[in-house]
């Protein structure tokens, strides 16, 4: 067992290790730079990062506009997921974070990229999720994309002779159905020829087109995509910049809360809101990253990097938090400097709002699944859902450890993964 795995276990994180799971950001990362040990460099580089430019939970509170009632915790819940499971979800990356390449040298990654995929699993030191992301199945990269599953996936089952769980392949700049279908009927096939249960492999699309919002006729398009997987959709990213540029958006105005974006968003959550598919945010493209480089630095040229690491931080901790309260708990992180930001947003949103989610779950389920009101706030079974969605991806991602759950609600974290029957005969209320 690996030091991330044995500090997983000593912090009760085994105890979600279920479908029940939501990871809260997907990493991309180039296929060619993909390691064995990707996971723990990032956490390591992260970690670095942090007690650089944000020594104590003071100056973490001052970048992020943190309560002072809550920022040791969320300080040091940071530093421990950075030190435990820094990445949740990897995406090996053959499209756009691996660019263009020769036949032989796509081939060549992804031969090798299964390799260390398998070898962090025999470590077990990979994240919880992950999957790789091909080329789009349009008419001039579908042969390519095709030869890159097929060739990732035998050398993992020749490796390994078992999937990882929670394995996806991501559909990048779908324009058609029939793409979809395309890649649908091919990992079926592949699961024949190497034995796997079918849906064994899921499929995550990208809504980055036009396209995958309307069809032609002016009808909303995502749910077409969605069938065409044949349960096979795990979750449906949305790409701002790739859709914002085909709107004809001038970079300058490119941005993930462009209003064409928010529209976007809002329409997929609207169309997908009755499904168990996630919807998955886009990315900040403004890096974590010092100007300057050199081991001999002034004073002013330190003061420049301390500046653009605390302004990148600040804006991507921005737009994890709007993103989690428009309803969208996960988006993509590229770089492992944004993993600061992205935990320090999580865990201020699940601890800023445990008060008021665990007096609402406690009263719904006092009354043992009937409709009650809490501070004006009607809830019902469906609100209740939500709410213990709320504890189940605040659990998965760290925001609150076991013996908080007892202490909050008086039952095991463990529980909150039952169905509601069971719940309530486990709770103390």
């Amino acid at each position: 067992m690996s030091k991330i795995q044995k500090k997983q276990h000593a912090n009760g994180k085994h105890l979600t290790d279920s479908l029940m799971r939501f990871p809260v950001h997907t990493v991309y990362g180039g296929a060619d730079r993909f390691r064995s040990n990707t996971t723990e460099k990032f956490g390591q580089i992260a970690g670095e990062t942090l007690k650089t430019y944000a020594a104590n939970p003071d100056v973490f509170a001052e970048i992020f506009g943190l309560s002072p009632d809550l920022a040791a915790d969320i300080y040091r819940k940071t530093a421990e997921k950075l030190r435990t499971e820094p990445i949740e979800d990897f995406r090996i990356d053959f499209e756009d974070g691996f660019g263009y390449r020769t036949e032989r040298e796509e081939d060549e990654a992804a031969v090798n990229a299964a390799r260390e995929l398998s070898e962090a699993l025999k470590l077990r030191q990979m994240s919880p999720f992950c999957g790789i992301r091909v080329r789009p199945f349009s008419r001039h990269t579908i042969a390519r994309a095709k030869r890159t599953i097929d060739l990732f996936v035998k050398t993992l089952m020749v490796k390994g002779n078992a999937l990882p769980g929670h394995f996806v392949i991501t559909l990048p700049k779908i324009r058609s159905v029939a793409e979809v279908r395309s890649l649908t009927g091919y990992l079926s096939n592949i699961e024949k020829r190497f034995r796997l249960k079918e849906g064994a492999i899921g499929i995550e699309l990208m809504a980055e087109t036009p396209e995958t919002i309307f069809d032609r006729d002016g009808k909303v398009a995502i749910g077409k995509f969605i069938t065409a997987t044949r349960g096979r959709c795990r979750s449906v990213h949305f790409g701002a910049y790739d859709y914002t540029s085909l709107l004809g958006i001038s970079a300058a105005d490119q941005d993930i809360r462009h209003p064409a974006c928010i529209f976007a968003r809002n329409l997929l959550q609207a169309a997908l809101a009755a499904s168990s598919i996630r919807l998955v945010d886009s990315v900040t493209i403004q890096m974590p990253i010092p100007i300057h480089r050199s081991e001999r630095l002034n004073k002013k040229q330190k003061q420049e990097n301390v500046s653009a690491i605390h302004s990148a931080w600040r804006r991507h901790f921005n737009n994890v938090k709007q993103s989690m309260r428009e309803g969208f708990f996960q988006s993509w992180d590229l770089h492992p400097n944004q993993l600061p930001a992205r935990y320090a947003a999580v865990y201020d949103y699940f601890l800023g709002n445990t008060g008021e989610q665990s007096a609402r779950l406690r009263s719904f389920l006092s009354a043992a699944a009937t409709a009650s009101v809490t501070n004006n706030v009607f809830d019902d079974a469906a609100s209740a859902e939500g709410t213990l969605n709320f504890f189940r991806i605040g659990i998965s991602c760290g925001a609150f450890s076991p013996s908080e759950i007892n202490h909050m609600l008086g039952c095991e974290a463990a529980d909150l993964f039952l169905d509601f029957p069971r719940l309530v005969t486990r709770i103390k209320v």
